[in-house]
């Protein structure tokens, strides 16, 4: 605080330098205090600042309009009219009475408070270290840093780590220390994976402290768990390479008989590498491998990310890129009633952008737009950057395709600026393939373009391919409303290639409606009619859904 406006409030309190010092015990209580604490402070044996008239010097206060009063039941409860006030009524202490008055405080609260102190740790470690007393101090923020995550009060539990963790900067260095320190960066990765993204720099520095110490102490455990963290980070930036090699450090450290959760986690590495690389297939399979880990495992809270969830949320999309939209469907309704059994908002923000993303490729886009509302709002609430975005990305295209062309765009576009500015990389191909498809809609193939082209290149530079089939058709398509058949039809073929040598049923039928569309312009019906047959025999379930339907009316008018 300023000095001269420090003076300035010093100088009102001095007109009363009696009830002076009830407003310094006030203010070491905090901007509002009841009546029942200020009074067993005062009467504590070691507080510094004993009063005999308290509740007169502290109506005299309130009648000089500093600080206000009222009832909660039978208990005062007084407040300072303004935060500055009470900041310069707590600094006018001595630093000696200030350290003694926290002490006293702190036992009070103990002592007389306990239930409350339970509802609020910050609270009381907020004393203990104002009082010098760090070790209890660091207990009470880390105490207070896991009731916020448990109750998904991230940002919240992130603050309480950095108080802690700005405790154990200035500790002499030992075992007891560092395993310390250990523990509550374990916590803080995770809480910043939720709130600022898989691939957020700030994660990749207390990942990597977190290594050494873990290193140095020859935790095993911790290892396992910050490699997956690594992982991840790698992931979401785009160096499969480097996340491979991690994904493959979890398996091989697991020995001959690991612990379900461990493999699960270990598996879980290897089953998101594989779809996005583009083997569908055989990342369904892994993740049911993962699934029956999982199930052993019973169903837990305990984590940032719930791989039950994510599991079935990837084996989902994947399900409906093979042709299988009915059962994709199924598993994405499944992720998310596991998420709200278990109470948990970053899965369900998680089950219900996939959700959306299902209902988009089935074509049911007012289904869709409620699930990607919800997920904004589930998002909004609990800070969750990463799926926000996604949920923005979703929210926009499905809005584009039930005819808000204008909004829907910007919030794309909004969404994948967030998505970026995250730090990953991953899924943009995808993400740009959805605003240059909202583009190309709406009769702007020339915005299109630029998008659709860097989505190719990011694709092809990070060997992410599990949407490249549909790239490639996107790219026939656009080619086409921008007068090129001779460059679209290779395009359109090569889709319909790339999709059937990839095991991808669904993106095949999208691929060879294109084609036939072509073909059929071309004069070639019984061409365009082989095409959409095989595509359509090929595809075991959810025929009533947007693709099937359109393939199917476009196979009758060619063999009208």
């Amino acid at each position: 605080m300023p000095g001269t406006l420090q003076g300035l409030l010093m100088a009102r309190l001095d007109q009363l330098p009696t009830a002076k010092r009830a407003a310094q015990l006030g203010g070491a209580l905090g901007r509002e205090f009841s009546s029942a604490l200020i009074e067993a402070v005062n009467a504590h044996a070691d507080s510094p600042i004993r009063l005999p008239a308290l509740t007169g010097q502290l109506d005299a206060l309130v009648q000089a309009g500093l600080l206000t009063s009222r009832r909660d039941g039978d208990t005062a409860v007084y407040g300072f009219r303004h935060a500055l006030l009470r900041d310069a009524a707590h600094q006018s202490l001595l630093e000696r009475d200030r350290r003694r008055l926290h002490a006293a405080i702190a036992q009070v609260l103990q002592r007389d408070f306990a239930p409350w102190c339970l509802q609020q740790p910050e609270a009381l470690a907020h004393h203990q270290e104002q009082a010098g007393l760090l070790s209890a101090a660091l207990a009470g923020w880390e105490r207070a840093a896991r009731r916020a995550a448990r109750r998904s009060a991230l940002h919240e539990a992130i603050a309480h780590l950095r108080r802690a963790l700005g405790l154990l900067s200035g500790a002499e260095v030992s075992p007891e220390r560092q395993a310390a320190e250990l523990r509550m960066l374990l916590l803080l990765s995770g809480l910043l994976i939720a709130t600022a993204g898989y691939g957020a720099p700030q994660a990749l520095a207390v990942y990597q402290r977190a290594l050494a110490l873990a290193q140095a102490l020859g935790d095993e455990v911790a290892l396992a768990k910050l490699r997956l963290g690594l992982e991840g980070f790698h992931f979401m930036r785009g160096d499969f390479a480097r996340a491979q090699a991690v994904a493959d450090e979890l398996l091989a450290a697991l020995g001959p008989r690991p612990d379900p959760m461990a493999r699960l986690q270990a598996g879980w590495a290897q089953a998101k590498l594989l779809f996005h690389r583009g083997q569908l297939p055989q990342a369904v399979a892994a993740t049911d491998r993962c699934l029956a880990d999982y199930h052993q495992g019973g169903l837990q809270a305990n984590a940032v990310q719930d791989p039950g969830v994510l599991c079935l949320s990837y084996a989902a999309w994947a399900l409906w890129q093979m042709g299988q939209a009915d059962s994709a469907l199924a598993r994405a309704q499944q992720a998310l009633a596991l998420a709200e059994r278990l109470k948990h908002p970053f899965a369900t923000g998680q089950a219900l952008g996939f959700l959306a993303v299902l209902h988009l490729f089935r074509g049911e886009h007012l289904s869709g737009l409620r699930a990607a509302q919800r997920a904004i709002e589930v998002c909004e609430a609990g800070g969750f950057v990463q799926w926000l975005a996604h949920a923005r990305v979703l929210h926009g295209r499905l809005r584009l395709a039930m005819g808000e062309a204008a909004s829907g765009l910007d919030e794309l576009a909004a969404g994948l600026a967030q998505w970026t500015a995250s730090g990953a990389v991953v899924t943009r191909p995808f993400y740009l393939a959805l605003q240059a498809e909202g583009l190309l809609l709406n009769g702007r193939a020339d915005e299109a373009l630029p998008l659709l082209t860097e989505a190719q290149a990011l694709a092809s530079h990070h060997g992410e391919r599990f949407y490249a089939p549909e790239l490639q058709r996107l790219m026939g398509e656009l080619l086409l409303a921008r007068g090129d058949e001779t460059g679209a039809q290779p395009s359109l073929e090569g889709a319909c290639a790339l999709a059937q040598q990839m095991q991808l049923p669904g993106l095949a039928l999208r691929a060879a409606t294109s084609l036939a569309g072509l073909l059929l312009a071309q004069g070639r019906p019984e061409d365009a009619a082989w095409q959409l047959a095989a595509a359509l025999q090929a595809v075991p379930e959810g025929h009533d859904t947007q693709d099937p339907r359109l393939a199917t009316a476009l196979l009758a008018r060619c063999r009208q």
